[in-house]
């Protein structure tokens, strides 16, 4: 029976209008489902018996921990097989157009290699893997985030080589891995990339960003690998780097970009420390200090305010100094009366002063367009934790420190 013509009949009988809807429809639906939901629909009703075998996704995310992880023979299904039947299940004409595996645990190379080369041969769209290496998530790299001595990176497992050979790729995400490049890499119609606490040897980021001509999307974080970059992508569009702290020097030859993301320490004085070939197109800019300067005696923010001033066009600003807006205020306050489109300030900072009230209304007076303002009040950040002592795991547990948040609008 024709699809309409089984639409029509299942009109007139008053039955189950999804089920009569075309495969490709239903396709379509169970796509925004992660896979082991996808394959429940089979259950349903014969109608439903093989539509998840046309869904181009495998979207798995592996749930076992380190306990489950040592008694893999006990699982009914492990996270292996079930990857491997979900790309074995697929229709013979139907290609993988993402491959989106979150929190992977102790799966060895050789499966992960074939996974990978599998879904690439067959036209990969979005690849999306993220690793693990224990119970959690390895920890952040950030060393104001982390213990001195904390370092996971030399676990890491290495890039498959096809993965940077695959030409319908348009988005891949990594999550902890070594990376490491064929002598060849073509990653022409590659428009997203996001690193995270990828490591590599040097030069080979440099490598893997200027051989991806279409980066529109550019996301950086936590890769200590990262020293001094250049991006040549003139599509290039968004780019944030979150806590990379070895990087010396970003340059971006784009006049297409419009957000840009930056948190780390307070940029050096000197050449500006991130160049943009077109700062005017920039509209939205969001700054994060993540060291605790806090403490500091007289941290330089001169260089922030400098990056800021250059964006003339600016539509929105969020700014976090984890600083008294008391002690940059009146330094903010000039780069403002030069910033006419302005529309959304966020700031973030200690706002427990005698002169928050008069700090605010100078703002206003040099944002006079500024249609939201919001404040949100940010303390010192808290104190690493620690594993305890068994005394102290036995003591009773403080309360920990409540952080209010103030939000204005205007």
């Amino acid at each position: 029976m024709a699809s309409d013509d089984r639409i029509t009949a299942s009109k007139m009988a008053g039955g189950d209008r999804l089920s009569a809807l075309p495969d490709k429809a239903l396709e379509r639906v169970l796509s925004h489902l992660v896979t082991d939901e996808a394959v429940r629909t089979s259950a349903l009703s014969s109608r439903w018996r093989y539509v998840h075998e046309g869904v181009p996704v495998v979207d798995l995310v592996d749930t076992k921990t380190g306990e489950r992880a040592n008694r893999m023979d006990d699982l009914k299904v492990c996270f292996d097989h079930q990857v491997a039947c979900a790309i074995l299940g697929k229709g013979a004409e139907t290609p993988i157009r993402v491959l989106r595996l979150g929190g992977v645990l102790h799966v060895p190379y050789d499966l992960l290699d074939q996974w990978i080369a599998t879904a690439a041969t067959s036209g990969v769209e979005d690849l999306d893997i993220d690793l693990r290496y224990d119970e959690s998530a390895p920890g952040p790299l950030c060393p104001f985030r982390r213990s001195p001595d904390q370092d996971d990176s030399w676990m890491y497992t290495v890039t498959p080589r096809q993965t940077f050979s695959c030409r319908t790729l348009r988005r891949l995400r990594l999550s902890c891995w070594a990376l490491d490049l064929p002598g060849s890499v073509d990653m022409a119609s590659l428009e997203t990339l996001h690193l995270d606490r990828v490591t590599a040897r040097d030069g080979l980021l440099q490598q893997l960003l200027s051989s991806c001509p279409r980066l529109a999307s550019l996301t950086l974080e936590e890769c200590l690998a990262i020293k001094e970059i250049t991006v040549t992508s003139p599509f290039l569009r968004s780019f944030a780097m979150i806590c990379c702290h070895n990087a010396t020097a970003v340059e971006l030859r784009t006049t297409c970009l419009r957000s840009l993301h930056y948190k780390g320490g307070l940029p050096p004085r000197g050449p500006p420390f991130i160049v943009i070939a077109d700062y005017l197109a920039v509209t939205a800019v969001r700054i994060e200090i993540c060291q605790g300067i806090c403490r500091e005696e007289s941290p330089e923010v001169a260089p922030v305010m400098a990056l800021i001033g250059r964006c003339e066009k600016l539509a929105r600003l969020d700014l976090c100094l984890f600083l008294s807006v008391a002690y940059y205020s009146s330094l903010l306050t000039s780069v403002l009366r030069d910033l006419p489109h302005l529309r959304q300030l966020i700031l973030e900072g200690s706002l427990v002063t005698d002169d928050a009230v008069p700090l605010v209304a100078a703002l206003l007076r040099s944002t006079k367009d500024l249609e939201v303002l919001a404040l949100l009040h940010r303390g010192p950040e808290p104190p690493k934790e620690v594993t305890p002592s068994h005394d102290e795991a036995n003591a009773k547990p403080q309360k920990k420190r409540r952080v209010v948040n103030d939000v204005t609008g205007v």
